[in-house]
């Protein structure tokens, strides 16, 4: 009885199934394409990511290429403009008349046009604050050709409170024959004490140590040596008193292709190195050099 009941049943399923397939010959076709359409979505989201991968890939690259390309450009005006003397600087500046020695160009074997555009502007010459940094074992020399004769400039600097600055500056001044040094030496006022033999700073003008240097009489320039720790140093003029020029700043802009690449360099007026310090020996502040 139970055999024969499945065998009913089962006859009766694929009766249904037989009728369903003949009333819908096309039910197979349909899900193949359904299947081929969302294989063809999924194919083309992936095509579209990999091209978009590949063309910022390409778009980088290019990028790259022509920052490189610019960054050359600019560089090749700085030596092009450091083969002029100071003194030719000064004169652009003073006259603005730099013209096309401030300007690089030429145009690439891929006929793309590479262009270096020059700007100058002087370091000091101004009654503002001439900043600088300065690490142990390096000299900096302020000039002070032209500075007037008995009138105070401060030196400033801040410490970091890990080590202190303590600074050591030499006053050179006179004419031929009878120049003098005068030697300024400085604690931080965060030190503690003068058990080396420096004097003790003090705050003013918003920095943690400062001392007032008089220029003197022809003064000509303050040689500058610290130690302890890398320092940040400001040169404050007298008030309404300009210090005069310490160099020139040169800043190139290379273009290519709507790509742009600046370079700065600074060109200070030529001094000795800390070598010469060794050789510089005054007996007395009031008395010429005695070698």
């Amino acid at each position: 009885m139970f055999i024969l009941l499945s065998k009913f049943c089962s006859g009766r399923v694929k009766n249904k199934l037989n009728t369903f397939a003949d009333d819908h010959p096309y039910s197979e076709s349909g899900q193949v394409l359904v299947i081929m359409v969302f294989v063809m979505v999924i194919a083309l989201a992936l095509g579209v990511s990999m091209s978009n991968k590949f063309l910022s890939g390409t778009r980088n690259i290019t990028n790259a290429t022509l920052g490189l390309r610019a960054q050359g450009v600019a560089e090749a005006g700085i030596e092009n403009i450091l083969l002029k003397t100071n003194d030719e600087l000064y004169d652009y500046i003073q006259y603005n008349s730099c013209g096309d020695s401030c300007i690089v160009s030429w145009t690439n074997a891929d006929g793309l046009v590479e262009t270096a555009t020059i700007t100058l502007s002087t370091l000091g010459s101004s009654s503002d604050a001439y900043i600088f940094q300065i690490s142990q074992n390096e000299v900096e020399e302020i000039n002070l050709n032209g500075y007037p004769e008995d009138t105070s400039l401060t030196l400033c600097w801040d410490d970091d409170f890990s080590e202190y600055t303590s600074v050591y500056a030499e006053l050179l001044s006179g004419t031929v024959g009878s120049y003098t040094l005068t030697p300024l030496a400085y604690n931080s006022i965060n030190y503690g004490g003068n058990s080396n033999g420096f004097d003790s700073a003090s705050s003013q003008l918003g920095y943690d140590s400062c001392f007032d240097v008089n220029s003197g009489s022809d003064p000509l320039s303050l040689r500058i040596r610290i130690f302890g720790s890398d320092a940040t140093i400001a040169i404050i003029p007298s008030s309404s008193t300009d210090l005069p020029a310490q160099g020139v700043l040169i800043e190139s802009v290379g273009e290519v292709a709507g790509t742009y690449k600046k370079v700065a360099v600074i060109r200070k007026d030529a001094f000795m190195g800390p070598e010469f310090s060794y050789v510089l020996f005054s007996t007395s502040e009031n008395s010429p050099l005695s070698n």
